[in-house]
């Protein structure tokens, strides 16, 4: 079962690199969608020979009502066939990932392997990183080309950025010196410097602070100042790499900032007239402009509560799995960032639930984290993670990107599963 977790981690980082990359790479997209079948068989196989069961009640709970609310906004939308089955694909893909550790009980030494190889895995973007950035693509004005193996720059960063909040969750628990995690941590954190990914001036202290905020130390107070610190030192390297490549092209992040552009690129004063797709440099829609347009132009308060059905405004390349919506609400920001994307096609209560099983999951994180041992570097690390995903909500749609998606439920459910087997333990002790 170890191989199978090592086939999910390499897929998570190598599947948007091969269908790019790689020739006949496109022969390759139905590989997540086809690796979750063959984990689902493998979970209800499991279910079915009555293999204990290691999840919360909540957490089932949390699925029939998620389920319930999509359906009523299927129903209620009449969305076509076609559409359904690719917002199946897109929404329900990640759940077998999520279930196998909790109906397949890693040990220690599994989990620390599959650790290691997601380190390696990250630290090997750092290499490939470089040669996109000053060799392939030397002449580029765009960090955009600096993706690593993970498909977009943005992506890249939020992958390094979590790993470096799980990293930090060893150290924390003395499972790592701090020599050896301030190495790790320049080479994971060095290809966000050289991306255009500006969002990581904020996610890199999110990364760095919360699994301090979650440690269980006498002497909090005394990593926090020495993390601070560390921020710090980063932010000035991240704006000093950032400024002195770009500002052959007059940009600057500590101009941007004093001349109002942050606020501009993410608010724009959008209304029903605006487009994303208007033949201009910049998008007549910012990601704040995103997530407002939803009350401005949803009507009826049904649909602004359970949406226009799953898979009604997701962008497919195939017409026949396109969403009657996509049309008319994909150019107004509706895929720009997952709160917007969410509000169009599952409406408030799927936002809620969105969120609320994030905080669920952050929940048994931090109580896990109080364990010592690989898993409780884990979660302490974890927390970091969720933190890190719920601010990303307002950021861009992570909900149909497959590297994220892969390793975010995937190692959650390692969090969620070993946080039940631990306090079932200690109930029946």
């Amino acid at each position: 079962m170890n191989k199978l977790a090592y086939l999910i981690i390499i897929l998570a980082y190598t599947f948007l690199f091969i269908m790019s990359e790689l020739p006949g790479g496109r022969l390759f997209r139905l590989a997540p969608e086809m690796l979750s079948a063959f984990v689902m068989v493998i979970v209800a196989l499991r279910i079915g020979k009555h293999v204990p069961i290691a999840i919360s009640p909540k957490y089932l709970v949390f699925f029939v009502i998620f389920l319930l609310s999509i359906m009523a906004g299927i129903a209620m939308n009449s969305v076509q066939p076609g559409a359904v089955f690719s917002g199946m694909l897109i929404y329900f893909r990640y759940i077998p990932f999520f279930l196998l550790p909790v109906v397949y009980e890693f040990s220690e030494e599994d989990i620390s392997s599959q650790l290691k190889l997601l380190l390696g895995l990250a630290l090997l973007q750092f290499p490939i990183s470089f040669m996109q950035r000053f060799y392939v693509f030397s002449g580029g004005r765009s960090g955009d080309s600096v993706i690593g193996t993970l498909g977009l720059s943005s992506h890249l960063s939020i992958v390094l950025i979590g790993s470096a909040a799980v990293l930090l969750g060893f150290y924390l628990k003395e499972r790592i010196t701090t020599r050896r995690l301030t190495l790790l941590l320049a080479v994971l954190l060095m290809p966000t410097m050289i991306n255009e990914t500006t969002v990581s001036l904020f996610l890199i202290p999110i990364a760095l602070i919360v699994p301090v905020l979650f440690v269980q130390r006498a002497n909090k107070f005394r990593y926090i100042m020495s993390v601070s610190g560390v921020i710090m030192v980063l932010l000035v390297v991240f704006v000093a790499i950032y400024d002195s490549y770009y500002s052959r092209w007059g940009e600057s992040i500590v101009s941007g900032i004093y001349e109002g552009k942050m606020l501009e690129y993410v608010y724009r004063g959008a209304d029903k007239d605006s487009r994303t797709d208007r033949e201009k440099e910049q998008s007549e829609i910012g990601r704040v402009d995103s997530m407002v347009l939803p009350f401005k132009l949803i009507n009826d308060p049904v649909k602004l509560l359970l949406g226009h059905g799953m898979g009604n405004v997701s962008d497919i390349s195939s017409e026949r799995l396109m969403g009657e919506y996509i049309g008319k609400y994909g150019v107004m920001g509706a895929g720009m960032t997952t709160v917007a994307y969410l509000i169009w096609e599952t409406g408030l209560v799927g936002l809620f639930l969105s969120v609320l099983v994030l905080l669920l999951i952050l929940g048994d994180a931090a109580a896990l984290s109080r364990e010592g041992g690989t898993y409780g570097a884990l979660g302490l690390g974890w927390c970091g993670v969720i933190v890190i995903m719920l601010v990303l909500l307002t950021y861009q749609n992570n909900v149909p990107v497959v590297p994220i998606g892969i390793l975010m439920w995937y190692l959650s459910g390692v969090v969620v599963s070993q946080r039940f087997r631990v306090q079932r333990l200690r109930q029946c002790s």
